[in-house]
């Protein structure tokens, strides 16, 4: 990641092999700083979503340790992200959603929760 206003690189997330491709189902801006990277292509298609908190880098290598990520090849976790500000209380439509297991997290009023829904 790299801050333009103060022109200085504040993060660097990279894989561990060499088709890793991090960020390579791109990347939203989340608020006024924070950003979540999609990264389908890491570990062998199993995917990852890491969440990077613009105040407190997440630099090193893409893991378990830092991202949420795929257990198994071709699950491509980190494929699509949607994000709605805050207020926004349209439905999401999943009709066109693959099958698979979904994260749906919710913040409200500073608490955050996550559900998880399953897509048959």
């Amino acid at each position: 990641m790299y801050n333009g206003s103060a022109n200085q690189l504040i993060s660097t997330l990279k894989g561990s092999a060499a088709n890793d491709q991090i960020g390579d189902s791109g990347s939203a801006v989340v608020g006024t700083s924070n950003v979540v990277v999609m990264s389908r292509s890491w570990n062998g298609g199993a995917g990852a979503v890491t969440w990077c908190d613009g105040s407190v880098p997440v630099t090193g290598e893409l893991s378990s340790a830092n991202s949420l990520v795929g257990s198994v090849a071709n699950s491509f976790i980190g494929s699509d992200i949607r994000y709605l500000p805050s207020g926004n209380q349209q439905p999401v439509d999943i009709r066109k959603l693959e099958s698979g297991i979904y994260f749906l997290e919710i913040e409200q009023n500073r608490k955050v929760e996550t559900r998880t829904f399953i897509k048959d």
